[in-house]
């Protein structure tokens, strides 16, 4: 197992920076996954510290040990390819044992065979040793790769979309296979992803970038329940939350979320004329009123077979409902929804990032 800290670390292609002074630090044993759309840098960054792209800027500490110009074989770390990158000559038990050739030659004591044979033993590829990687399906394939990383006893595995070549059935086995494998390795799993539903399932921690930058980082709980940004509360969740604009005023005291369509107290305090956004999550949303309050239109109903989600126009804004079928709306049907007030989220119109209360000024802060 190994720490990995990544301080400052840039990565330009020309005029076009790819990844923007990036600090992270992961901790031993940790799965921490890279979450975010196609170009906001992930992939880069993780090739950065696989040694496979030098940066630009910045360093990488492997256990403590400065590794940023460090040949990738001097790192320690195992990375597994989107595309598996199999030898399509060589059977599984050769590809799995192709890293052993190596070190046998410096250290002859070294069993290949047996080593093999126990990561096949770990993965479940006993019965499939001496076929080739055509003979294979998607998910088999996947667990070659993986066990080619494995054979080395890595300090880290670096996983790049790993199971983006796989269908919607074999993603969600190998996802719990992949998180069964790091719980009996207790490795250090550094993943990337597109897919907020492997990121939820998966990670210990979640670091969501966009545009080259670190938007935030924390436990999957952490990053759903309290979003450091509009990006981020759009990026995880589906259906995506619904963000409404608003204003905040105070009268008598009482602050207020006031938009079209919109009501949200927040308490006593004072804070006026400032624009904001107000988020709201399918499933935290009710039919019915109550001190919150959100009236729309509905635009489309969604039916999910065990749930269904209707789609509403508020204001200039829209928000989806999310509850058990029937829901009993049909589009054009004026609803009233409300919720907890503590599942509400406000953000800045202007930056997008959280705002949050703060008691001892009487008024929201970012």
């Amino acid at each position: 197992m190994s720490r990995i800290q990544i301080e400052g670390l840039t990565r330009r292609f020309g005029d076009v920076t790819a990844v923007d002074g990036i600090s992270l630090d992961v901790a031993d044993g940790e799965f921490l996954v890279l979450l975010g759309p196609s170009g906001c840098g992930k992939s880069t960054l993780l090739r950065m510290v696989a040694g496979l792209t030098p940066p630009t800027g910045g360093r990488i500490l492997l256990d403590g040990r400065d590794i940023t110009s460090a040949a990738p074989r001097e790192r320690d770390l195992a990375m597994v390819f989107q595309s598996y990158a199999l030898y399509p000559h060589l059977t599984v038990a050769k590809n799995i044992g192709f890293p052993l050739r190596t070190r046998r030659r410096r250290d002859p004591r070294i069993d290949a065979d047996a080593k093999v044979a126990e990561v096949a033993s770990v993965l479940g590829l006993e019965d499939l040793l001496d076929r080739r990687p055509k003979a294979l399906s998607g998910g088999q394939r996947q667990r070659v790769a993986l066990g080619r990383a494995l054979v080395r006893d890595p300090g880290a595995f670096l996983l790049d979309e790993p199971l983006s070549n796989l269908d919607a059935t074999l993603r969600t086995a190998t996802r719990a296979e992949l998180t069964d494998l790091h719980r009996r390795l207790r490795s250090t799993f550094v993943y990337v992803t597109h897919d907020q539903v492997e990121a939820m399932t998966m990670a210990t921690r979640i670091a969501v970038l966009n545009g080259g930058r670190l938007e935030q980082v924390g436990t999957p709980e952490e990053v759903y329940d309290a979003p450091a940004s509009t990006f981020v509360a759009g990026f995880i969740g589906s259906p995506a939350i619904g963000l409404l604009p608003a204003r905040l005023s105070s009268v008598d005291g009482a602050l207020r979320a006031v938009g079209d369509g919109v009501e949200v107290p927040l308490g006593a305090g004072e804070d006026h004329g400032r624009d904001v956004l107000v988020g709201v999550r399918p499933e935290h949303l009710r039919l019915g009123a109550g001190d919150v309050q959100f009236r729309g239109t509905v635009r489309h109903v969604e039916n999910l077979g065990g749930e269904e989600v209707a789609h509403l126009d508020v204001g200039a804004g829209r928000i989806a409902l999310r509850g058990p079928r029937p829901l009993d709306l049909a589009v054009g049907d004026p609803v009233a929804l409300t919720c907890d007030p503590a599942r509400v989220h406000l953000f800045s119109a202007t930056g997008g990032r959280r705002l949050v209360r703060t008691p001892s000024r009487d008024t929201v802060a970012a």
